[in-house]
Parts: C-alpha cells; structure tokens; sequence
C-alpha cells in the first residue's frame, strides 16, 4: 500500500524529465512502477544496456557454446577451475562492460545523477526484473543482498508478544544471526526444527508439517524457508503455511537465474534473492519480493528520506551510494536471454549431476545431495583426510592446498556425521575436464600424503 503522496503521484504525468531535488522525485518514480506496459515510456538511456553489436551477432548465429568457448567471456585467469559460482557468483564481460559505463556516467556530472536521472531508471530496472522472476513492478524494490532485505522483513514484523518464528536447524549462518538479534528483543520464541544434515525435499515438507501441527496454540507466525533446499516443494510448504495462518519468509538466496521462478505463482508473503549469484548481475543487487497488503508494513533497515512516504519511496533511496548494481541488472538478464534461461538451467544440472557421481566414484565415496534437488549445486562426500582434521580449519587447509597447487576453487566444509563435505557448482563456463582435473587432484593430494 503507498502513502497518499504515491496515490496522487500515479495520477500525474510521468513523461516528462522529473525536476527539483531527488527527494521530491519519489513519487514520480513509484508512478513509473503502476503503469501498465502500454502506457510507460522508458527513461532516455545515455547508451545502451548491451552491446548492439553483440547482440546482433549472437542472436544471429548463437551464444558461444557454453564450456570453454563461454569461459573466454568472463574474466577467470588462464589454467582456474572455479567450481564455486554458488558463493559469489561471476560476472561475464558484456555485463561487465555495461556496469563500467554506468560507473562513468555517474562521475560525469553527480548531481544531475542523484537528483534527475537516478530514479525513473532504477523504476527501468525494477520493471525488467519484475518482468522476469514473474511479478508485478510495484511488488518489487531492490536490497543491497538477501541478507539486507531478510533483515528489513524481520525488524518491519508486526510481532506481538508470544509469537514464534519457525526455521531449520541449516538456515543460513547469517540470517540466524539476526533471528538471535532480532527476536529476543521483541520477546518471540525462535523454533528450530531439526532435518538431516541432507535432507531430501520430502523430508523437510514432512518436518515443518509436523512443526505446524504440533503448534496447537498458533503461535507460530512466520515460518522462515530455504528455498534451494526444497524447490520442487516449495508451493506446497506455502499452501501448508498458509492453512496454519502463518507467513511464508522465503530466503531465496540462489534460486533467480539457478530454477525457473514465477513469484505470483508461488504466492509466498515475502521473497528475496540474490541478482549477483546465477543471474550474473553485478555484486550488491538483490530484490525484495513483498504482498501488496503488506507494503504498508515492511520497511528498510535503513531508514532515510522516503520515510512515511510509502513502501517504495522508503526502499528506492539509501542515502548517497553506488545504485549501478540495480541498473546494471538490465543487462544481465538480457545475457541471460541471449544464452537461453532453459539452456543455462539445463546444461549446468547435467553437468554438475554428471560430476557429482564421478567425484563419487572417483573417490569412493557418496553423493550427498541429489543433484536434482539442487538444480546446478550438488554436496559430494570428500575422502576422509588422514594429515588434516574433520573441522573448518582442516577443510580450510586442504582448500588452500588446491588453490595453491592446482587453481581449483571449490567450497569444503565439515557436516555433523559426515565429516568434510564439498559443495559443487555447474556453471556455463565448466566443462567435464574441469571436475575430473579436481578428482585428479585430490587423489595426487592423498598420494603424496599431503591429505
């Protein structure tokens, strides 16, 4: 729901070049946002947000073909196996190349940036991702991370005293750190529900089904769900949620770019993802995907001058700062498309399904996550190491023994019962050599009783 200010705004016309300072351009932007596609005019662009030229060519003749031919358009040194895209994601070159221009175009007059030009094109940007992850503009406002906009939702709930908040004992590190923050200070019982360290989606659809049915009281009001881990129930455990009178938190961390997603669909209260991760967008651009009737509710973490002037005038300014991420969002949905969404999706799951069971056998031991569940990320079970311990400084070690002697970057870590574990990426830019030059790696590690 807007304020006042944004219901008289949507009335106004919008064509014209905003004027005065950008604190008064709010509303104007807010408006860009209701339009029908039909009635909006897209801001005057000071160049285009991808290359003509390249565009032409690879919607001619095709994309390069995705392994090695990919890899030449992102920027990883020559001989680097990075079978970690999960954790920080990679940006390819012509996103890149548009994310600079941005940077540019910003220094060349900062002022005229700020105060008129800034919001009409971040309202651009919301559209085209909007348009993309299956939502309405005015749903959607951009965050800094998932963590950021998983921190708004939480300090903006309207708690009372008693609540619960529902989560899983592998919620992320972070965010269970600001439930420990958060939620004491507003007196609401955090309730954990145990899963195995590698759970199936079943087996956690049957968990917070059990968690909400044992909650005879209603006291649980939000249940907080980690996407990736069950994307192939993920509608069901909203349905399930919403029958218990509660609100679905969805930490969609990795799921925009990696699964296909369609927010309306879902029908989750709350949603956030990462642009940064499988979308390819720059570094600090993530969205926030709120209900309409709960606009009025939600607010940033940071609040600034669009404060009490409704839910996206609040979100759209967080003081001085670089908003180029946003914009540049554009540009990597458009390599997205050029590549094909379904094709990414779809080569990077066999890929990354056909390492995970090579890794496996190469090693002897198991894989852990079904690649199936995971879409491009699977768990593989590492040998047991004989010269390092089971624990974070040994999967540290033995991480810094392959980066250093074999330029390969893959994500270890111990789980409970299992011992050291690596998580593993498919990727556009990975081929089969890429894990069977790890495997190899490994083994050499062990033989030279160095693992």
């Amino acid at each position: 729901m807007e304020s006042k200010a944004d219901v008289v705004a949507l009335a106004a016309p919008v064509a014209e070049k905003p004027k005065g300072q950008g604190s008064a351009n709010y509303s104007r932007a807010v408006a860009l946002l209701h339009q029908h596609d039909a009635d909006y005019t897209a801001p005057e662009l000071p160049f285009p947000l991808f290359s003509p030229a390249l565009e032409a060519e690879w919607a001619k003749n095709g994309p390069p073909a995705f392994g090695a031919e990919m890899r030449k358009w992102f920027h990883f040194k020559e001989g680097v196996h990075f079978l970690n895209h999960g954790s920080y994601g990679a940006m390819p070159r012509p996103v890149k190349q548009i994310h600079a221009q941005w940077l540019d175009h910003v220094e060349e007059q900062p002022c005229r940036w700020f105060n008129c030009e800034l919001f009409p094109l971040i309202s651009h940007a919301v559209r085209g991702l909007a348009k993309f992850i299956g939502a309405k503009p005015h749903e959607v406002v951009f965050a800094r991370n998932a963590t950021t906009a998983i921190n708004a939702i939480l300090r903006s709930f309207p708690f009372q005293l008693g609540d619960a908040l529902l989560c899983m004992n592998f919620t992320y590190g972070a965010i269970k750190k600001t439930l420990q923050y958060v939620l004491p200070r507003q007196k609401v019982d955090i309730i954990e529900v145990q899963i195995d360290s590698h759970p199936t989606g079943r087996q956690v659809i049957d968990k917070i089904k059990e968690a909400l049915e044992n909650d005879k009281e209603k006291k649980i009001r939000v249940v907080l769900l980690d996407h990736i881990i069950s994307p192939l129930g993920m509608k069901e455990l909203v349905e399930l949620i919403h029958a218990h009178g509660a609100r679905a938190l969805v930490d969609g961390a990795h799921v925009v770019g990696q699964v296909p997603l369609n927010l309306h669909e879902l029908n989750a209260d709350y949603f956030v993802s990462n642009c940064h991760k499988w979308l390819y967008a720059p570094r600090g651009c993530a969205f926030a995907w709120v209900k309409e009737e709960l606009h009025k509710e939600v607010r940033p973490a940071v609040i600034s001058h669009g404060y009490d002037q409704g839910f996206h005038s609040e979100f759209i300014w967080q003081a001085t700062d670089d908003y180029t991420p946003f914009l540049s969002v554009v540009s990597a949905i458009k390599f997205v498309e050029l590549c094909g969404a379904e094709k990414i999706m779809a080569y990077s799951n066999e890929l990354v399904t056909d390492a995970a069971n090579e890794l496996a056998k190469a090693w002897d031991t198991e894989v852990v996550v079904p690649p199936a569940d995971f879409a491009a990320m699977a768990l593989i079970r590492m040998p047991k190491p004989a010269h390092h311990d089971e624990d974070g400084q040994g999967a540290d070690a033995i991480c810094q023994l392959l980066w250093d002697d074999f330029k390969i970057e893959a994500m270890i870590f111990p789980l409970p019962e299992l011992g050291l574990v690596v998580r593993i990426s498919g990727q556009i830019y990975l081929e089969k050599q890429d894990y069977a030059h790890f495997a190899d790696a490994v083994l050499t590690l062990i033989r030279e009783g160095r693992y």
